[in-house]
């Protein structure tokens, strides 16, 4: 239970803290992360890692992933170079240190929930290796991390359609055609899955 995970954590000062953080915002980051944590633990469950260590990273992980950008229009962007067609250059450099500045965060979670900076600190990566900050392929990125780029990359696109379910079917075959190898395929697989319920 995502809430149930939430409240237990909240006792840990950092986990409140970004929270409040969190919950302050009324924003793509506040909607973005909220739906991010609900479909990377359904998927999770549909993998059959629904264990509860994996549930309660995917879960901070979707929560804190984009806490240090300050403008949500930037959470907006998944590469570099929308960034840069969108920003100046402050921003720019906000949004590419990002994903090592939310993981920095977060390192004292890292004893109780092991890899989750891993997780935070890949999820702008992608299969092809031309992601950031590490440019990390297929054959590198973790189950969790591979689960939780394809969940991001689901939620990005579902919101940008204004989640109209007509068009479900049709990000599907599309993401279908970017993620074909390693952890990313085993958990497109089941994407579709998650949508029949």
């Amino acid at each position: 239970n995502i809430t149930e995970t939430i409240e237990q954590a909240k006792a840990i000062s950092v986990v409140d803290s970004l929270l409040s953080k969190l919950r302050k915002r009324d924003d793509y980051i506040h909607d973005h992360s909220s739906i991010l944590s609900y479909i990377s633990c359904i998927l999770c469950d549909h993998m059959g890692w629904s264990t509860r260590s994996s549930r309660e990273k995917l879960c901070f992980a979707a929560l804190f992933h984009d806490i240090t950008l300050e403008d949500p229009s930037l959470a907006m962007c998944t590469t570099i170079d929308e960034a840069i067609a969108q920003c100046n250059p402050v921003e720019r450099t906000a949004f590419e240190n990002h994903p090592k500045d939310a993981a920095a965060l977060i390192e004292e979670l890292n004893d109780r929930f092991p890899g989750l900076d891993r997780i935070i600190l890949e999820h702008h990566e992608n299969p092809e290796g031309t992601g950031f900050p590490r440019q990390l392929n297929h054959r590198i990125i973790s189950p969790l991390a591979a689960l939780f780029i394809v969940a991001h990359d689901f939620v990005h696109k579902i919101y940008n359609a204004e989640f109209d379910e007509a068009k479900y079917p049709a990000i599907i075959e599309e993401m279908k055609k970017r993620y074909v190898e390693g952890h990313y395929l085993k958990v497109m697989e089941q994407l579709p899955k998650i949508l029949t319920k």
